[in-house]
């Protein structure tokens, strides 16, 4: 063997050989330049067999944006309004958020447990426009933090509890007059029953008070600042009665219970009180009262209570947020439960009593509000809720004086989540995609980008011109996009859809449901006739769904009810069989109530070419693929030898032959199949119940599979979508969930082909290399150092038997290196 000559590059090298040696396998070294440098060549004596090394990269991840919000908004300096949430984010733990006056949000930082996790206080401010905040768990310890971020959005974690000085803060932070900040932990301290402490910016924490029992128990609400100095707050339990206690406390640490409920005259309250100009304070308990189901109080200051309002019925009850002035002197609040559509309530409630109830929530514009109202410039009043909107995860409100109240932001995740459409690439190069949720709308969205990122929405969806898209986009002969939508529309059966190639949206018809069909899941085909193609998973004369056409300015004609016999529930687009007719599958139906294969004319004469029966698959959703042999391929998400799914072929006369079963371990629910050059079959198992990875694989003509890649949850998780091969020879798809910023993203998958060499007769050298790296280039230099010494190799145009492509070359005298570069 040539010996490698005494320089740091050469000696890397030699490394190498010797881990050929140890591991008697090739060893790949990838890198986002996408080449192999495969070895230095001598007289080497390993004999290397041609390999491949999947490479996966993120292009995009959906981030989750600020779900869950408890807390009040606070107004910023700039004009803006600024909040924070208990959940989403980049790391699943809570977000600081901003939001301009008309709605827009932006993520200023994400917790990721480690510092910090569950926003459910409120933000406090300092001069500098720097925001203080706790969470309820997370940092050093587990049991919570108090933080601060910049308006920058650089977080900082000023101290981490340990127990002992207090646990679990709910409340969030009052600035005090001398510039410290104060709050409460709910568990912890000597009693284990929560603790008030005393933080200054810079993060040195004083505990001020522990509570036992007798002086209360488990503070929730927040601290108000009293006209005084002094802070007044309050305890969900604890007192004479063990229903809670109304407290004032100095800034040096001295406590006086001002009043101990006793359940008839309200029971923990969690919300924070506020001063009056009469100098009293105003709140709520939780619970407690004549219903048991909250009350609305005032206070006097020597502990006397003027008043008191009990909750129930049409009110709205069990309120956990504290009460706002309003420019009319009156008091406005919100309930949690209840109201017209027993979502809670907002109401107003003078200083006497009196109680007004202005709005229901709805469900849409809100659900469950924890935190405070915030006063506007206009006297309009913000909050936030922790459930409702469109996600279910809660939204921004705005309600007026007189009680209109409408949603300002949807909290769900702001670019887009759950991408099931899988990509498609345009004529312009780019990949083109939707999401099924999240957006400025909450219903999904529109979205491009390039090969290498470079994400842009397109199109927010707001349930008028559609929601929910679940199917990948059609390019059309005249360039524009056209997709459908599952849901939406004017009848909420979902839409079919026209993006130009300028970006100009145009929602073309609404489905109406017994007519047409309704909740398409599948993509459109255009015929010869310039037509659009498709099908709808239900609606139609049985509900069981469609087969219809539509042309590309909207005017839609029904082609096939599905009644069972023929088929039920179709989820896959349609495909041309090369014979002038379309086919698809549906999900259920036929025989076996298993599902089909069907045969359509253009004009509506439909044949069931396979009932599924179980033993040979069953529930097809993918598409089909019509290969150059004149056999249609295509997968079942269950059913098959093990019952995970199945890989088969089918001729135009409805001859099916099974290629291959799914094993569980692997991973179910197989996606469509894509191609390459190399004759195997690609596509995307998911839907494995958390038992395996998802995984990608491949399936060799003769039926053999085999399991290329694993998804693991930070790559992404759930691929609802089919595969895309590009014009680059890689693999582009969209996970439905995960990935780096938590809401799925966009993908990339490669093969990184391994060069091999063994000696040929003489002093020749044969190398090799797998048969789908055709679109790599061989290079070769003689000296490493020299970033550009390679030089092109001319490579031979044809493969040996064993689908690989081989060199002989010449050995020459010094070093000599190749490399396969893309």
């Amino acid at each position: 063997m040539k010996f490698i000559a005494r320089h740091i590059v050469r000696k890397t090298c030699q490394h190498i050989l010797w881990l050929w040696a140890v591991l008697g396998q090739p060893l790949s070294v990838a890198g986002r330049t996408r080449w192999l440098l495969s070895f230095l060549l001598g007289f080497n004596l390993f004999y290397l067999q041609p390999a491949r090394a999947i490479v996966f990269e993120e292009i995009y991840s959906f981030e989750t944006g600020p779900n869950y919000l408890y807390t009040k908004l606070l107004l910023g300096d700039d004009g803006n309004y600024y909040g924070a949430s208990s959940n989403g984010g980049a790391g699943y733990a809570g977000t600081v958020f901003r939001m301009t006056p008309a709605g827009a949000l932006t993520i200023l930082f994400s917790f990721n447990v480690a510092n910090g996790r569950n926003v459910h206080g409120d933000l406090a401010k300092d001069a500098l426009g720097n925001l203080y905040g706790t969470t309820y768990q997370g940092g050093a310890n587990g049991l919570g933090v108090v933080f601060k971020v910049t308006p920058g959005g650089s977080g900082t974690n000023l101290f981490s509890f340990s127990g002992t000085n207090g646990s679990g803060p709910w409340s969030g932070l009052t600035i005090g007059l001398d510039g410290n900040f104060y709050g409460n932990t709910v568990s912890g301290g000597q009693s284990n029953k929560g603790t008030v402490f005393k933080i200054s910016p810079g993060g040195t924490l004083t505990t001020l008070v522990h509570f036992n029992g007798t002086n209360g128990d488990s503070p929730f609400a927040p601290l108000t600042l009293g006209a005084d100095g002094n802070l007044y707050g309050s305890t969900t339990a604890g007192g004479t009665s063990q229903n809670g206690t109304l407290f004032r406390i100095t800034t040096s640490g001295t406590l006086t219970t001002l009043f101990s409920f006793s359940g008839g005259n309200g029971s923990q309250p969690y919300g924070a009180l506020v001063q009056g100009p009469d100098g009293a304070f105003y709140g709520t308990t939780t619970y407690g009262g004549t219903f048991s189901q909250g009350t609305i109080f005032k206070l006097n200051t020597n502990g006397t209570m003027p008043w008191l309002v009990s909750l129930g019925g049409t009110t709205g009850v069990k309120p956990y947020a504290g009460l706002t002035f309003g420019n009319d002197g009156s008091l406005y609040g919100t309930t949690t439960y209840a109201g017209d559509f027993g979502h809670g309530t907002a109401f107003k409630i003078t200083t006497d009593g009196v109680m007004t109830v202005l709005a229901s929530f709805d469900k849409n514009n809100g659900d469950t509000a924890y935190g405070s109202l915030l006063k506007d410039g206009d006297g309009n009043f913000l909050g936030a809720t922790v459930y409702g909107g469109s996600g279910w995860i809660g939204n921004i409100f705005k309600i007026t004086p007189t009680g209109s109240l409408s949603s300002l932001a949807d909290c769900g995740n702001l670019d887009g989540s759950r991408s099931q459409s899988g990509v498609i690439q345009g004529a312009d190069g780019l990949l083109y995609g939707s999401t099924s949720s999240g957006g400025a709308g909450g219903y999904g969205t529109l979205w491009k980008t390039s090969l290498t990122g470079g994400f842009t929405n397109l199109v927010h969806f707001n349930s008028t011109n559609g929601a929910a898209p679940a199917a990948p986009l059609l390019q059309a002969r005249d360039g524009a996009f056209y997709g459908t939508t599952s849901a939406g529309g004017s009848n909420n059966s979902g839409t079919v859809f026209q993006l130009s190639s300028n970006g100009v949206f145009t929602s073309l018809h609404s489905f109406a449901s017994l007519n047409e069909g309704a909740t398409p899941q599948a993509g459109l085909w255009q015929g010869d006739d310039g037509l659009l193609y498709g099908t709808a998973y239900a609606g139609g004369a049985s509900n069981l769904g469609t087969v219809f056409k539509v042309t590309t300015n909207g005017n839609l004609t029904l082609l096939v009810n599905f009644v069972g016999a023929n088929g039920s529930g179709p989820h896959s687009s349609l495909v041309p069989g090369g014979d002038g007719y379309l086919y698809g599958t549906t999900f259920l139906g036929g025989t076996s109530n298993l599902g089909t294969v069907f045969q359509i004319s253009t004009n509506g004469q439909l044949t069931t070419k396979v009932s599924f029966r179980g033993t040979n698959g069953a529930k097809p959703h993918s598409r089909l693929l019509l290969m150059p042999d004149g056999w249609l391929y295509g997968t079942t998400t269950s059913g098959g030898t093990y019952g995970y799914g199945t890989v088969f072929k089918m001729d135009t006369n409805g001859s099916l032959v099974t290629l291959a079963a799914f094993p569980f371990g692997n991973g179910k629910t197989p996606s469509a199949l894509v191609t390459a050059h190399d004759g195997y079959f690609y596509g995307l198992l998911g839907f494995n119940g958390g038992e395996s990875p998802d995984s990608l694989f491949a399936v060799a003509p003769n039926g053999s599979i085999n399991f290329l890649f694993g998804f693991s949850g930070t790559n992404g998780f759930w691929p609802y979508g089919d595969l895309l091969r590009a014009g680059d020879g890689s693999f582009y798809g969209t996970m439905s969930s995960y990935g780096s910023r938590g809401e799925g993203n966009i993908f990339r998958i490669y093969d990184d082909p391994v060069l091999s060499a063994k000696p040929a007769n003489g002093n020749q050298l044969a190398l090799a290399w797998p048969a789908y790296a055709n679109h790599y280039l061989l290079q070769a230099s003689t000296n490493l150092a020299l970033t550009n010494g390679w030089s092109a190799v001319p490579a031979p145009a044809t493969l040996n038997s064993n689908n690989v492509f081989t060199l002989s070359l010449p050995v020459g005298p010094g070093n000599q290196f190749f490399r396969l570069r893309r």
